[in-house]
């Protein structure tokens, strides 16, 4: 858009009026860009503010713009950021795809743990005991290895047999040990 030339001062109906070529007839009247200064003073129509939105009304006077807290000037409107995805506490060794990740195996092995009830034998051993469960790299379990009570005794080859049915997604490299605590209700 084209200022008008330093001595026209423009008037608020030529300020906010939006020409439309496709439905206005062409007019022999001098545009304002040529025309005499109106004839209403200056200091009696409203100044343009690049902050302020023009109103329906030409002749309202312009709304002032939103400002800050304490009076600092105007402000930019935002837009609203959209929300993150919540951060989880990041396990004890970063896990890269492919990778073994031993808090999925001890998720498993607890939900392994959950059923061990089924493995209670009058007269057998109960409580707590303690398994070295080893993962190969195709997810499942290859080995268990059960310390004293447990080994040797029917309640122990049923733990082994619950741990063996454990499995975990594939996984990059060579075979993984863990050490398990487990517990056989009494």
């Amino acid at each position: 858009m084209s200022k008008p030339p330093a001595h026209v001062e423009p008037d608020a109906a030529s300020i906010f009026a939006v020409p439309d070529a496709a439905t206005s007839p062409p007019s022999s009247a001098p545009s304002s860009a040529t025309a005499e200064p109106s004839a209403v003073p200056a200091a009696s129509v409203p100044a343009p503010s690049a902050t302020a939105e023009p109103s329906a009304d030409p002749s309202a006077p312009a709304r002032p713009a939103a400002s800050t807290p304490g009076g600092r000037g105007p402000t930019t409107p935002t837009t609203p950021t959209t929300p993150t995805t919540p951060t989880t506490k990041p396990s004890a060794a970063p896990v890269g795809p492919g990778a073994f990740s031993p808090s999925v195996a001890r998720a498993k092995l607890d939900a392994a743990n959950g059923v061990l009830v089924i493995c209670k034998r009058a007269g057998g051993p109960s409580g707590r005991g303690s398994a070295a469960v080893t993962f190969a790299p195709a997810g499942h379990v290859s080995a268990v290895t059960l310390t004293v009570p447990f080994v040797g005794t029917p309640v122990g080859a049923c733990v082994t047999g619950q741990f063996l049915r454990v499995k975990v997604p594939a996984f990059t490299g060579g075979p993984q040990p863990m050490a398990y605590t487990f517990t056989v209700p009494k």
